[in-house]
């Protein structure tokens, strides 16, 4: 990624280490006082008055945070928190989700993955041919589809209406979500292009899922939702700011980043699965699809340069711990191995 200091050859950089795309950027023009009033719209037709309005997932990160305040304190809503533990989340994610319950007086849930079944889930999304891809994003495309359809079948048990989900701007342009609100004809056409594909991902897993042996632990890909619970991303409505975003959760819920992940230089925390994504990325020399979200937010101005290099020189672990993490996941290869089994 050229805003960490370049690793795709394919790209000429510029003296101020910029490529084409960043020189050329043009920001998509919204209407966000238009988006707004409708994502207040969408909110106020959930408030019935029942104890559970909607749902809203919390990773204890920064714009979960945000989020979480935003529908239960600005907006009213009556919100239950869900942390879904895949197993490989670090201690803080919990502790930090808690506590941002607890300020929010927000009722608060902790769902935790059979480890039989998360452990066949991730060996199955790390080490399928077919799936894989040289940045290994397949880690993350299907393991967020997983987290998301648990939301969404803890919503219908509850009888939940709606979940919300943070996810950002770039995250949700990749997966063909910002259809809804574009005016672009081009635009139109690639997201829906982009719909095509994910589909095409999801029915490949499912395929590949059906033939695996331990397909009886294995959740369903298809990209099907189901009735009776809505998909809220409140990110294609609200402009993406992530300074303001930290700005808020801290002055308001007194939030911390989650140290476990990044100890230094904090932009975005995840799990250990990210950090063994962006290292098998790292060897075949692509970008991550991590990459490519914070170089969007480069372009837009929302993140400094040289606070992006300074968070990937903390992000990167010692050997042993990406030993010990596969080791964990049943998977005998080792990373580089790993690694070149899509080169």
């Amino acid at each position: 990624m050229h805003a960490a200091g370049g690793r795709d050859p394919r790209l000429t950089l510029d003296e101020n280490g910029l490529c084409p795309l960043c020189r050329n950027h043009k920001p998509v023009q919204r209407d966000w006082g238009g988006l707004r009033a409708e994502f207040a719209q969408r909110v106020d037709a959930l408030k019935t008055g029942d104890r559970y309005e909607a749902l809203v997932m919390m990773s204890g990160g920064k714009d979960s945070a945000f989020l979480a305040h935003l529908l239960k304190k600005e907006m009213g809503l009556n919100v239950l928190g869900l942390t879904i533990d895949n197993g490989f989340e670090y201690a803080d994610t919990f502790e930090n989700a808690a506590d941002i319950a607890r300020r929010l007086d927000m009722p608060h849930m902790l769902f935790r993955a059979r480890p039989q079944e998360r452990n066949a889930l991730y060996r199955f999304l790390v080490t399928s041919p077919g799936l894989m891809d040289k940045g290994f994003g397949q880690i993350c495309l299907y393991c967020g589809k997983y987290l998301l359809d648990t939301a969404v079948e803890i919503a219908l048990g509850l009888e939940i209406p709606a979940v919300f989900v943070g996810y950002n701007p770039e995250q949700l342009s990749g997966m063909g979500k910002t259809k809804a609100i574009e005016t672009d004809e081009l635009r139109i056409r690639q997201q829906e292009a982009i719909q095509g594909r994910i589909g095409y991902l999801f029915d490949q897993a499912e395929k590949k899922a059906a033939e695996h042996p331990d397909s009886h632990l294995l959740p369903k890909f298809t990209a099907d939702t189901a009735p009776g619970c809505s998909i809220e991303y409140p990110f294609l409505y609200l402009p993406y700011q992530p300074r303001h975003i930290m700005e808020v959760a801290r002055r308001e819920l007194d939030w911390k980043p989650i140290t476990s992940f990044v100890p230094k230089h904090y932009i975005a925390s995840g799990c250990r699965l990210l950090k063994l994504m962006a290292a098998l990325a790292r060897i075949n020399n692509v970008s991550s699809y991590m990459d490519h979200e914070f170089s969007a937010q480069v372009r837009a101005g929302d993140l400094d340069k040289d606070a992006l290099e300074k968070y990937y020189a903390n992000l990167e672990e010692p050997p042993q711990f990406y030993e010990e993490l596969l080791q964990e996941l049943g998977i005998e290869e080792s990373l580089e191995e790993l690694a070149r089994q899509v080169r």
